[in-house]
């Protein structure tokens, strides 16, 4: 006898005596299984189990070198065997997760192929809590292999088996390329069909699921279960379920039921309940809020705003002037997302949700205009939009945009028509600056053609039709307009010449005439904004603009004076609602050369209207500074350190003027450490350290103010030094 057939002997007589018992192990592995299934309503084709057959045995151990160097034929691990047939693949890995809960998993094997056999192997034995007990206790040190697959994978295994692998070697014999084509053919059935049949039964399953779930979301009683929720917690989680399957499936809430009163009330008890902590085994974590509620009531009205445009809107707007910052912010954008110009709902429904808006607010109230001035202009923002934007899925990998012009027609027309008249009336109507000024820059997108898509000379048409419409409204409006509105028609008008020629704008002229007439205007021009009329390069418009300067400050005297108090003070009036300050540069420049030439009024105007000059403050005393008047300024920042007045300003000034009065930074110092104002100590160190950094060269001797400076902002928390140092 051969070592090799002494070891198949050895095994075979071993497993023989053992035979019994591995087949009860695998009978009872089998029915473990069959109640894990039931248990967790699993569907499945069958279960079945077998110990391994003798014969079955001797082949494996005489093909497997690997098997032949095993001491003992325990440590082979398919000797009992399950095997589970499922219906769907997604199932054999739910199924999966409840063996290790009740196992011990100690293989585990996926085998996995676009053409062959597909399944999961596990290599399991009881866990130490079943062994434990009398009735498990014979199979304790036993592996069973439970094997996991598909009626379709089990078909082609069982089919491969028989047709293709058994009589490999007697048929290949006989005819190679024959056999070898019909394997072929196999193996192309499963990668062709039976893979791509698996993953439709999935799909399908899936699908199935989904509309089970989504029916159940969308019944009655899971809809008034929102609606009683007890805290914002499980609103907020009830919401985000609906969202999801209204994602999926679009409105299905049943007729007598309306969604929209649904999430009015939701937001209603939502304001009334506390914010309570979520608790989770880590800990508690911060609770949802009225905010977090109303932001998924949002995404709701979002994917609904086309199933009931009326309701969706009317809530919107309750939203878009909500207290909470964040919850009017998305209302904002979700009324903004409603009322633009979508491809596809283009093609469905046509002009119906802007015509539906407009309708609306074309019956609001003046009291309710006004009060509904920022949503009105963000849906205006849209309307007056001449393209539409949409989007499509070639395939899974590819995400297409599109852009294009609108088709103009008459509901196109009138839709741009009405949005005008509705700004025209609510800019008359607005008592703010900077409302009025976004309304005038709204009004500017109904002269604008569109970027992209091929258009026509209806688009232009139209698009000149609507801008000689805002010409005529301007030239009523300028004559009692605030400089800045001014200054933003005139914006305007400088690209509607360069969009159109003069010739299709009959008024054009006209409202030049009027602006530039305006000789109040015509100096806050000069002082204030970027250039954006002349065809000069910045340079050229620099020198133009200092040349006017000069020509003012000539033009001053004390006889003068009082007009020029008062124009000065009227370029600066609505200098606290402005965004872009900045845009005061050569205000500041008039300033700062008025002071230098004419120190005595510059001081004048400076001490008789300190407050309303304060942003500017430091360009006037700067330019004192430097005057023939510089004690002035010496004694006028001495008087407001003494009176713990502008103390930034004060010490900033030696940065500007770029020298140093060491006793006076000195004096700032010191009274900057007796503030109590946190922002105004820091803001005032940190130009000190600005104004050392700036002089330090010639005045070293600030070296150890400049080190108790640093001290004192650290003990302030502040490093803002460091940037200013960095960048100088």
């Amino acid at each position: 006898m051969t070592m090799k057939t002494d070891i198949v002997k050895k095994f075979t007589d071993e497993y023989k005596s053992q035979l019994h018992i591995y087949g009860d192990f695998a009978k009872t592995v089998g029915f473990i299984l069959e109640t894990l299934l039931g248990d967790n309503e699993f569907r499945y084709q069958i279960v079945s189990y077998r110990q391994k057959e003798i014969g079955s045995l001797q082949n494996k151990i005489t093909d497997d070198k690997e098997l032949q160097k095993l001491k003992k034929v325990a440590a082979i691990d398919d000797l009992a065997g399950c095997r589970v047939i499922f219906y769907i693949d997604s199932d054999i890995e739910r199924f999966e997760n409840h063996i290790y809960k009740e196992f011990d998993v100690i293989k585990r094997n996926l085998k996995y192929s676009e053409d062959e056999y597909n399944a999961l192997h596990l290599i399991v034995k009881f866990n130490e809590d079943r062994l434990n007990l009398t009735e498990y206790a014979k199979f304790s040190g036993l592996k069973c292999e439970i094997q996991l697959t598909t009626i379709l994978y089990h078909a082609w295994s069982e089919m491969a088996h028989d047709i293709i692998y058994k009589p490999k070697k007697e048929l290949s014999d006989f005819d190679k390329q024959a056999f070898a084509s019909l394997e072929k053919q196999f193996t192309d059935v499963m990668k062709n069909h039976i893979k791509e049949a698996q993953r439709t039964f999935d799909h399908i399953s899936r699908e199935t699921e989904k509309i089970k779930q989504g029916k159940q979301i969308f019944d009655t009683k899971f809809l008034n279960t929102i609606i009683h929720s007890e805290s914002n917690n499980e609103l907020y989680e009830n919401l985000k379920l609906l969202y999801k399957y209204i994602e999926e499936f679009g409105d299905k809430t049943p007729k007598e039921l309306d969604i929209i009163s649904i999430m009015k009330s939701v937001l209603k008890k939502s304001k009334s309940l506390k914010i309570e902590p979520i608790k989770t085994m880590l800990g508690s974590l911060r609770g949802h809020s009225y905010s977090d509620v109303a932001d998924a009531c949002l995404d709701i009205l979002n994917q609904l705003r086309y199933f009931h445009t009326e309701k969706v809107f009317g809530l919107l707007i309750i939203l878009s002037l909500d207290r909470e910052p964040e919850v009017k912010k998305k209302a904002l954008e979700v009324l903004s997302s409603l009322s633009k110009y979508n491809l596809h709902t283009l093609k469905k429904i046509s002009y119906h949700p802007q015509l539906l808006i407009l309708g609306k607010i074309g019956k609001w109230s003046k009291k309710h205009l006004i009060e509904g001035v920022e949503p009105v202009v963000k849906i205006a923002e849209q309307l007056l939009s001449p393209s539409f934007e949409g989007h499509s899925m070639k395939d899974y990998e590819t995400f297409v945009l599109q852009f294009g012009a609108l088709r103009v027609d008459d509901n196109l027309k009138e839709i741009r028509e009405k949005t005008i008249v509705i700004l025209e009336k609510l800019y008359l109507l607005a008592k703010e600056l900077k409302q009025k000024r976004k309304i005038i820059q709204v009004l500017q997108e109904a002269t604008q053609l569109p970027q992209k898509g091929d258009y026509g000379k209806d688009m232009e048409n139209m698009i000149l039709g609507n801008t000689n419409t805002l010409i005529n409204y301007y030239i009523s409006v300028v004559p009692g307009a605030d400089n800045e509105i001014i200054k933003d028609i005139e914006k305007q008008i400088c690209w509607f010449v360069r969009r159109f020629s003069r010739e299709k704008l009959p008024r054009i002229k006209e409202l030049q005439f009027l602006i530039a007439s305006n000789t109040e205007y015509e100096m806050f021009r000069t002082f204030v904004g970027y250039d954006f009329i002349e065809d000069l390069d910045w340079e050229k418009a620099e020198e133009e603009r200092k040349k006017k300067i000069q020509g003012f400050i000539d033009g001053i005297s004390e006889e003068s004076y009082n007009n020029w108090e008062r124009k000065i003070l009227s370029v600066i009036k609505n200098y606290s609602l402005l965004e872009d300050r900045g845009e005061f540069q050569y205000f500041n420049i008039f300033l700062n050369e008025l002071a230098q030439q004419k120190p005595k009024i510059a001081y004048k105007l400076l001490t008789e209207k300190e407050i309303e000059l304060e942003p500017f403050l430091i360009h006037l005393v700067a330019g004192i500074w430097k005057s023939r008047s510089k004690k002035c300024a010496k004694d006028l920042i001495s008087k407001w350190i003494d009176e713990g007045e502008h103390l930034p300003i004060c010490a900033c000034i030696f940065d500007y003027v770029e020298e140093i009065d060491k006793a006076l930074l000195d004096k700032i110092f010191k009274e900057a450490k007796k503030v109590k104002d946190r922002d105004i100590q820091n803001n005032t160190f940190n130009n000190i350290i600005q104004s050392i950094v700036r002089n330090y060269p010639k005045h070293k001797n600030t070296k150890n103010l400049f080190i108790d400076t640093i001290k004192e902002l650290t003990k302030n928390e502040n490093w803002w030094w460091v940037n200013n140092v960095w960048y100088r």
